[in-house]
């Protein structure tokens, strides 16, 4: 998954973004292990915090999770067909 990042919103948030889009559109499927945060922040040349806070959203909004290694959750369809995360 590519994540480009620019100047126009907080990194953590262009990093969230992609994250739950490619989550929402099936790139990355329930169950796939995601990049660690340390990994995540190389490639990106980024804070490790700052893909920590990402990952911590995603995570409160139920789109990943796991104790052992951050995986993405399984994602449902509302009832208009429109991807909505799994229940908390």
């Amino acid at each position: 998954m590519l994540v480009r990042l620019s100047d126009e919103a907080p990194l953590h948030l262009q990093i969230y973004c992609a994250f739950r889009e490619a989550i929402l559109s099936g790139e990355i499927s329930p169950g796939s292990r995601l990049p660690s945060s340390r990994a995540e922040a190389r490639t990106l040349g980024v804070s490790r915090n700052v893909v920590l806070q990402a990952y911590g959203q995603l995570e409160a909004e139920g789109y990943i999770g796991g104790a052992s290694g951050i995986r993405a959750a399984g994602v449902g369809r509302d009832a208009g067909g429109t991807a909505a995360p799994p229940a908390l």
